[in-house]
């Protein structure tokens, strides 16, 4: 998503935004049936480079370093997308609270996100 709308950083926003455009995935699944929204996000993240505020590079490294901390800490074999949203929202940046959207309850999202992996470790 960074590449794509030329942005010289990749953000945790762009974290973001890419886990709402995969619609396959668990995580982007968890994002949108809490009501996220890619354009909207969008929109946001557009507006935020914009105004130079929400674009750090730091913030998209401190996510990946939380995933793989995530992962660990589940005792799970890989990284996917679910662990990248749990990052996320472990994360508590201004973009990400922003693009998030208003009326969504991260903390919602991560019991939600919890239960669906756990869900799917016990089909396993």
């Amino acid at each position: 998503e960074g590449p794509r709308a030329q942005h010289p950083v990749i953000s945790a926003g762009h974290v973001l935004l890419g886990l709402l455009h995969e619609h396959v995935g668990l995580a982007g699944r968890v994002l949108q049936s809490h009501g996220a929204d890619i354009i909207r996000a969008r929109s946001q993240l557009a507006s935020a480079a914009e105004h130079a505020k929400g674009l750090s590079g730091s913030g998209a490294k401190s996510v990946l370093e939380l995933a793989i901390r995530e992962a660990q800490t589940r005792r799970d074999r890989h990284i996917d997308s679910s662990h990248l949203l749990l990052g996320l929202l472990l994360e508590e940046g201004d973009a990400t609270r922003m693009l998030i959207g208003p009326g969504i309850d991260p903390d919602k999202v991560r019991v939600d996100l919890l239960k669906r992996l756990d869900d799917q470790a016990g089909q396993s």
